[in-house]
């Protein structure tokens, strides 16, 4: 199994087949603002709308435990 990368930074682009997801995280003390590509991954436009519903899911149970902590 591979190692996982950190990102805090990503684009998305659409195209009439695919959906490009880059991810990379922002050079420190680089200026201009520089992001260094560390993973680039490409989805069916299908595999992308299950991945966006999974996606937001996780995010929303996350919130949801958050606010039970308090």
């Amino acid at each position: 199994m591979q190692a996982g990368v950190y990102a805090n930074a990503v684009s998305v682009s659409v195209k009439e087949n695919d959906v490009l997801l880059d991810f990379g995280y922002i050079l420190p003390g680089v200026n201009p603002t520089t992001i260094k590509v560390v993973a680039r991954v490409n989805l069916s436009h299908v595999t992308s709308e299950q991945f966006l519903g999974v996606f937001q899911n996780a995010l929303l149970d996350f919130r949801n435990q958050k606010k039970e902590q308090k």
